[in-house]
């Protein structure tokens, strides 16, 4: 019998598979796993957060694990204050919690919904949910892109930024963001903080 089911959001541009690394291990660990597309190239950040609670309220009577990456994440955001009761934890893997300085400048050039969401300019979101066990991992080592920042970053979001938002568990990865999907550590903080979480 599985766990409990856990919904992975992943990044903007990215395809509904690419945190199938993460998923693989956490049905390996008995959970039941599902991966939600979003349409982020041209999409409504709303439709995210729509296409995300429909996985959520799917099975009645069913708490989930809410795991998102870069976009997913503030996706997940959205979604965990829209129905905290049925969230059992919440993790945010390279999420601009308050924004990316790589959005504003994409934003300028490429406005769309989903870009402005990433950019610092955006409106905050709530904070997580009283009682919600939330965990950030963050990436810290610089690509080219990541040279401008001054603070630590995965080349796309600062670490400031990625542990912005109150939280009970954070760990920094030493790789890019686009590696963060899928580094053994990352999977390995994953299926932990999940198990660690359950019941809880």
């Amino acid at each position: 019998m599985r766990k409990a089911r856990v919904i992975l959001a992943h990044g903007w541009l990215g395809h509904h598979y690419e945190l199938a690394p993460i998923g693989d291990a956490l049905e390996s660990a008995g959970f039941e796993v599902k991966h939600v597309k979003l349409y982020t190239l041209f999409g409504r950040f709303e439709a995210a957060v729509d296409a995300v609670l429909e996985a959520v309220l799917a099975q009645p009577n069913r708490r989930v694990h809410l795991i998102g990456f870069s976009f997913g994440g503030l996706v997940m955001r959205a979604v965990a204050d829209r129905c905290p009761s049925r969230i059992e934890s919440l993790l945010l893997i390279g999420v601009p919690n308050t924004g990316s300085p790589f959005a504003d400048l994409l934003s300028i050039i490429f406005p769309t919904s989903a870009v402005r969401r990433l950019a610092r300019a955006a409106p905050s979101l709530p904070e997580p949910p009283l009682g919600l066990r939330v965990g950030c991992i963050a990436g810290t080592r610089k690509g080219l892109l990541g040279l401008f920042l001054r603070r630590p970053n995965d080349s796309r979001v600062t670490a400031a930024s990625a542990f912005a938002i109150p939280h009970d568990f954070e760990a920094t990865v030493h790789c890019k963001h686009e590696v963060l999907r899928g580094h053994p550590e990352v999977i390995r903080h994953a299926v932990a903080f999940v198990e660690r979480s359950t019941g809880c």
